[in-house]
């Protein structure tokens, strides 16, 4: 209509818009990104929660019922918003559709949490805390994976529990792998369309070398060892299949069996919606 405004939804539609939005794969215009997350999450009855650790303020999401169990399920959000256009970083890394948050909120049964990475979720006063090399090249930094370490302690112990599965989203794939390599209580890594050989990712993307990070395909002796499931989209052209095979390739051609290609799957859809019947499937 001539002279309305976008946003002027007619009010007995705008509830409706509002749950498509929080459900699907475009933030709510009306909230801010931690405002969306916040609402995603409590409608599942989960809460959010900032805690110090020795190098940053991190959000965790967890529900609000808290019950002890030997094993919990912590997932780890992906890069986030880290770069505005090729040549600029974002000033808020913050992510615009929480993916991390969404799976781990999916998942249908045992106690899940959530992580998110180093300054998103950010509020002002932490801010100096927060330079851009920490969700660009320094994005898997040993100062980062040192943070979402302590964050895992910090669930752990929450939830009284013994074991961690540890699912990591993208970027967050391999957070959680380079977290897997120093800790031995770590029962399952599980990465969706994670970039886990990030020497090989770079190049494949052409883009500047990742320096500060570290790579997973790297920590090959500890990663060998560890029980794992690397899930990879068939149509993923950000972090294609191969990116998982050279990790293997690497750490040990007999992971190359630990790759599940999901033939329908990019890089963001439709992963959500899969991962119910995927984890399911996944033996304990």
């Amino acid at each position: 209509m001539k002279g309305r405004s976008k946003l002027d939804l007619p009010f007995s539609i705008a509830p409706l818009v509002l749950v498509l939005l929080l459900q699907g794969c475009v933030t709510n215009p009306f909230l801010s990104l931690t405002g969306a997350a916040n609402q995603i999450a409590r409608a599942a009855d989960w809460r959010p929660t900032d805690i110090a650790t020795t190098e940053f303020r991190l959000r965790i999401y967890r529900p609000r019922q808290i019950n002890r169990a030997e094993e919990i399920t912590i997932y780890i959000e992906g890069d986030g918003n880290a770069w505005t256009d090729t040549a600029h970083p974002s000033p808020d890394p913050t992510p615009r559709n929480p993916l991390g948050l969404k799976l781990a909120i999916a998942q249908p049964d045992g106690p899940a949490a959530y992580i998110a990475r180093p300054c998103q979720y950010i509020i002002e006063k932490d801010r100096q805390h927060c330079a851009y090399r920490y969700w660009t090249e320094a994005r898997y930094s040993e100062p980062v994976i040192k943070s979402v370490s302590q964050a895992v302690d910090h669930l752990k112990s929450i939830f009284n529990a013994e074991r961690v599965r540890l699912v990591g989203y993208s970027g967050g794939g391999a957070v959680a792998a380079l977290i897997a390599a120093r800790r031995d209580d770590i029962s399952f890594l599980i990465t969706i369309a994670a970039n886990l050989d990030t020497d090989y990712w770079i190049k494949f993307l052409k883009v500047a070398p990742l320096s500060g990070s570290l790579n997973p395909a790297g920590e090959k002796v500890a990663l060998r060892r560890q029980r794992q499931l690397h899930f990879v989209g068939g149509k993923d052209d950000i972090v294609p299949p191969s990116v998982a095979r050279s990790y293997a390739n690497k750490v040990d051609p007999s992971l190359l069996q630990s790759i599940r290609y999901i033939e329908n799957a990019d890089h963001d859809c439709c992963w959500v919606e899969l991962w119910p019947d995927i984890i399911r499937k996944i033996t304990p």
